[in-house]
């Protein structure tokens, strides 16, 4: 049964006619703050091309020179579209008292409620597509502590319940989804309540009966998933630069880093705290940066890491930062290492215990076929659609790409 059409125009271009995206600027920093591009078009797939060798040939002797000079050494990465979807609606009952309650001024009514509807699908489009920026690609959102055999499980770490919320439908899988691929346990389960800290400061997920009877196969150090994203999620930040070396294993955009020829041009690089300050591993990592003729500008970490950084310092230099959203702009903290000074930007969706430091106004952009994200009005209709199976009018918002990292060498992970 098609969905059938409800009074109403371009209202959400009116209401939202060039800032639909303006809530992602909020989500993430690193998005942004790295380049857009809206043509992502072609059939699908762009070539990233890397090269992994620009000083192979050469000689301070010129026959030598001309005899050592060797092919192009290349690596392309094929950079496809992901997809992200986000459904908004509201209640028919909501609607009618609108329209009909509100007397001279229902137009208005009617407008605070697509106000409110439009800003709701906004927020969680948002707050999953800073997953996505923070995300390998796998789509993984935390991992079991404990409890699946209960109501009430507990996540490994409790900085990933940002990413769940009540009302969403989970997978679970054995792996991450971006290291190793197979498939997600059978079956699903509902979370109808969030323990974001519990007494004991940890983050919990409760269903209405044990989770494995909803769901089969599922254990300790199980990732869990939102219901569809496995495997298929954009591959963000940490998918170009992992926290560890890739290995025999890797197939990341159709490349395997480990063998392609250069594991550290073509995956950044890895420093580890060994449990120093943490303040102390950002300079560490820097000075990698510097030891391997990088330069970097930019350090992303997690609020929790960033307090526990700086909390120490009775004062430090603070500076604002410019987006290409006029209306969004950021302050970050400076630091000052061997490559210069970077900027340090907290983010809720970076992993926790572990900091990125990249450029990401020079290397990274999202790319995507028309706005990110977009409504998705492509037959002409401009009008809500109502739900054939309940009493509600839906619209949707969504989006078609993903993450490119021109030159993958530019990154030091630091793992505190």
């Amino acid at each position: 049964m098609a969905a059938e059409q409800i009074s109403g125009s371009n209202i959400f271009k009116i209401l939202y006619p060039d800032d639909v995206s303006t809530p992602q600027y909020q989500a993430s920093k690193a998005y942004g703050l790295m380049k857009k591009d809206t043509k992502f078009a072609s059939d699908g797939t762009k070539y990233v091309v890397v090269s992994i060798a620009p000083g192979a040939g050469g000689s301070a002797n010129i026959a030598n020179a001309l005899a050592n000079q060797s092919a192009t050494q290349q690596v392309r990465f094929s950079l496809g579209r992901r997809k992200l979807y986000e459904i908004g609606s509201i209640d028919g009952e909501a609607m009618a008292v609108a329209k009909n309650g509100g007397g001279d001024n229902s137009k208005g009514a009617i407008l605070d409620i697509v106000k409110w509807a439009m800003q709701r699908a906004r927020d969680a489009f948002k707050r999953t597509f800073g997953r996505a920026v923070w995300g390998t690609g796998g789509g993984s959102r935390g991992r079991i502590l404990s409890g699946q055999t209960t109501t009430t499980i507990t996540l490994t770490n409790r900085a990933d319940v940002a990413g769940f919320f009540k009302g969403m439908v989970l997978q679970s899988a054995p792996n991450d989804g971006y290291a190793t691929v197979t498939s997600p346990n059978i079956g699903k389960a509902t979370i109808t309540s969030v323990t974001r800290k519990t007494s004991t400061g940890t983050a919990t997920l409760t269903a209405s009966a044990a989770w494995n009877t909803f769901i089969g196969g599922i254990a300790a150090n199980d990732y869990l998933f939102r219901d569809g994203d496995y495997s298929i999620y954009p591959n963000g930040i940490p998918g170009w630069a992992p926290t560890a070396d890739p290995t025999g294993g890797d197939s990341f955009l159709g490349v395997n880093r480990s063998t392609a020829g250069d594991v550290n041009y073509l995956s950044g690089w890895r420093v580890s705290g060994g449990g120093q300050p943490k303040q102390q591993t950002l300079v560490d990592a820097i000075a990698e940066a510097k030891l391997s003729g990088i330069d970097l500008n930019t350090v992303f970490m997690n609020p929790l890491d960033i307090r526990d950084a700086f909390k120490e310092q009775s004062s430090y230099k603070t500076i604002d930062v410019a987006t290409d959203n006029p209306q969004i702009g950021y302050e970050g903290i400076k630091l000052l290492g061997s490559v210069g000074a970077c900027t340090v930007f907290d983010e809720t969706d970076v992993p926790q215990g572990t900091a990125w430091i990249i450029n990401p106004r020079e290397d990274w952009t999202c790319r995507s076929a028309g706005d990110c994200p977009m409504l998705l009005d492509f037959d002409g209709i401009k009008s809500f659609l109502r739900n054939p199976n309940g009493d509600d009018y839906q619209f949707r918002l969504g989006c078609y790409m993903n993450f490119e990292n021109a030159n993958p060498v530019n990154a030091v992970v630091a793992a505190f």
